[in-house]
């Protein structure tokens, strides 16, 4: 059910609302927009014992996405990218707000505790399938925020949907010109499983309001 009801969501990407803020006032737009999904969004793991990485896409089964600390193998970090374009956008557009939507798929933490804390921060990376040497790994792993955003807690055994405010890192994407939305996931206590453009399943999302 949780399924049916995102896809219906997602399949109407954009709902305009005449004469909204009074008479003669700019329209009012809600716009959906799906993640990039494939070779664009993934994770980046770093194993502490091996001192290395390795990437994977969310291009082949099970597309998801993956960010937090290993419950099974102590000393491997996974830390998730996701990309949302925004070029639908009109460059004059004034955002009223906009929100990310991330479908957890799964979701365990490190006993003894109870939650997984995910933190959530704008950053800039290629498609993670070019991401090919260790020091390129590392640095997209390890790069400097544009842009620091919310902590979310989920509870071990979570599966639904985590939300957070993205209007001030929309308006700076927009402001620096680029064409594309990009979030980095990581976590601690635990680990979660974000779906990313499953053809079956559900996708994160980027719900934007914004007037003309």
């Amino acid at each position: 059910m949780r399924k049916a009801i995102f896809l219906g969501m997602a399949l109407v990407l954009a709902v305009t609302f005449a004469g909204c803020g009074g008479d003669g006032g700019p329209d009012l737009v809600l716009t959906d927009i799906l993640s990039s999904g494939g070779a664009y969004d993934g994770d980046i793991t770093y194993d502490s014992v091996l001192d290395s990485y390795s990437v994977y896409t969310a291009a082949d089964s099970p597309y998801t996405v993956m960010a937090g600390e290993d419950p099974a193998v102590s000393g491997i970090e996974k830390r998730g990218f996701i990309t949302f374009p925004i070029s639908s956008i009109p460059p004059g557009a004034g955002i009223r707000s906009a929100t990310v939507l991330l479908p957890i798929f799964s979701s365990q933490a490190i006993f003894p505790a109870t939650s997984i804390t995910l933190f959530v921060d704008m950053v800039t990376f290629p498609r993670l399938d070019t991401v090919l040497t260790q020091p390129d790994m590392a640095a997209y792993y390890d790069a400097a925020p544009i842009l620091l955003g919310p902590s979310i807690s989920v509870l071990s055994g979570f599966a639904g949907d985590k939300s957070f405010d993205a209007t001030d890192a929309l308006n700076e994407v927009r402001d620096l010109g680029y064409s594309t939305l990009q979030i980095r996931v990581t976590g601690s206590s635990g680990e979660v499983t974000i779906d990313d453009l499953d053809p079956s399943g559900l996708t994160p999302l980027l719900r934007v309001e914004y007037t003309r």
